[in-house]
């Protein structure tokens, strides 16, 4: 929540913002029954970006690093996200780095 919040008070997180939706995308997994097919979620652009161009901007102190650029994010975020849920559960107070 504090991203949103980030977000709404700094224009956005950038000019470019506006030209996105947020979307669920559907992913065949299967053969061809409706139970193998999953919704992905991502980013769509509702109007031209030029390549090059960043779509939002976020504080160094908000990011995560999920591996370099052009790598197959899904194993960190994986990772992280197991992490995440296992600290949610817990009474922790400090969330996992």
């Amino acid at each position: 929540l504090k991203f949103y919040d980030y977000l709404q008070r700094n224009d956005g997180g950038g000019s470019n913002l506006k030209r996105v939706g947020l979307g669920y995308f559907p992913l065949q997994i299967g053969p061809s029954s409706k139970d193998d097919i999953i919704q992905l979620r991502g980013v769509i652009a509702l109007r031209d970006i030029p390549k090059g161009e960043p779509i939002i901007e976020i504080p160094y102190e908000m990011a995560l690093d999920l591996g370099r650029e052009s790598a197959d994010p899904t194993l960190p975020a994986t990772a992280f996200l197991q992490k995440y849920c296992a600290w949610k559960s817990s009474s922790d107070s400090v969330p996992p780095g």
